[in-house]
């Protein structure tokens, strides 16, 4: 019976130290999910206030009416290639726009504000944002990601 005592006691303290770090593992797991979550929500954020404040210093309403259809102006927009390292989608859908993650249940909408058409959508990088006019007077701002100019 003696020689059963120091291979229980080692079997018992090998189950405890395998718990142990078990229950480590877990919490180290939910801590870098939650604080993954915490900065996909910042920097969605992020992106909708440059997107937004693209629109407002691009977009400025006069009385000019085109009798053609033109390009009232651009602006070159440097959006984040990754949303805590997500691949993501921004997509003008009336007049809100739409930032989808890949590969989560997660999707965003932040409204813009703007009575006018929005159209286009960008996976980030460098991305114009153009606002033109058509030959009737309705005004679309439009999202163009790089590859798409």
């Amino acid at each position: 019976m003696k020689g059963q005592s120091p291979l229980v006691w080692h079997s018992i303290a090998i189950a405890i130290s395998l718990t142990v770090v078990m229950i480590i593992i877990g919490s180290l797991n939910t801590v870098r999910y939650d604080f993954e979550n915490f900065v996909i929500d910042e920097e969605v954020v992020q992106v909708c206030q440059i997107v937004r404040s693209g629109v407002e210093r691009l977009y400025s309403p006069s009385g000019y009416s085109s009798p053609e259809n033109s390009e009232m102006g651009r602006i070159i927009l440097s959006l984040p290639d990754r949303i805590g390292s997500v691949n993501y989608r921004a997509t003008f859908v009336n007049t809100s726009l739409y930032v989808a993650l890949s590969g989560r249940d997660k999707n965003h909408t932040c409204l813009m504000g703007f009575n006018i058409t929005f159209a286009g959508s960008s996976a980030g990088g460098e991305t114009d944002l153009v606002w033109s006019r058509s030959s009737s007077g309705a005004d679309a701002v439009s999202i163009v990601q790089e590859a798409d100019r």
